[in-house]
This record gives structure tokens, sequence and C-alpha cells, in this order.
């Protein structure tokens, strides 16, 4: 069931991203807080789904924590890439915001040109390692 859940994630923010991608095309503003709350919501809900966090047997609630952790990286090393490849004209790889009505995390990236990169290459290690050797 873990693997569903990254798959299922994995469509959910692709629709979401190419959704946000039309919404910014057609100069319409993006809350970032209702959807970082949406994102939130969904991770904990495939969470809950995909793992028994009541097991008090601890290579179990590791491996619940573990999905937990693969959620959370997935949606940050494939969420803003691929909004940026829908994005009409496509932006770079690492494009971030940092103008009005970007995300707070866009603004803090976009002040120190290598955080994001080196941001994203650790986030897609830790999410490839707990993707293969823990779920």
């Amino acid at each position: 069931m873990n693997y569903l859940a990254l798959i299922i994630l994995f469509a959910l923010v692709t629709y979401i991203a190419h959704w946000q991608a039309i919404q910014f095309a057609a100069q319409k503003a993006i809350n970032h807080t209702v959807w970082a709350a949406i994102f939130i919501g969904l991770i904990l809900i495939l969470w809950l789904s995909a793992s028994d966090p009541w097991d008090n047997f601890f290579p179990l609630l590791l491996k619940n924590w573990a999905t937990l952790a693969a959620l959370t990286l997935e949606h940050f090393v494939y969420f803003n890439p691929t909004l940026n490849l829908f994005r009409t004209p496509q932006e770079k790889f690492f494009y971030t915001h940092s103008g009005p009505g970007g995300s707070k995390l866009d603004a803090l990236l976009s002040k120190y040109p290598v955080a994001y990169p080196v941001a994203w290459v650790i986030s897609a290690a830790g999410f490839l390692t707990l993707t293969i050797f823990y779920l």
C-alpha cells in the first residue's frame, strides 16, 4: 500500500501542477496557504491509509514514519519542477518566483541561488533512499 500512496500522490501532484499552471497563464492568483493545507491533508490521508500508525512494533512504526517522510519529500521534489514544466512560457527547472504573489518558500530560496538545487538534490536522495530501503 505504501507504493500505491506514492503513485496516487504523484498523479494528484501532476494534476494540481497542471491546473495551477493554467491559473498562472490566466493571470489568476494562487492562494499558497490554502494549497499548502490541501497538500498537507492529502499527504496525511495517504499516509494514514497506507500505514498503521497505531502499531507499536518498532520496524513497522519506522516504516510508517518513512512513508510520511517519503510522501512529504515526493511533494517537494516533484511539484515545483512539474509546475515549471507546465507553465507557459516554460520556466527553468529550478525557477523560483520571488515577486509579489509567490510562495514564502520561493522567496526564501530565491535569496540564495544555490539553495534550491542543493535542497532538491538532498530531498531527491532522501526520497529515493526511503523508497528503496524502507517502503
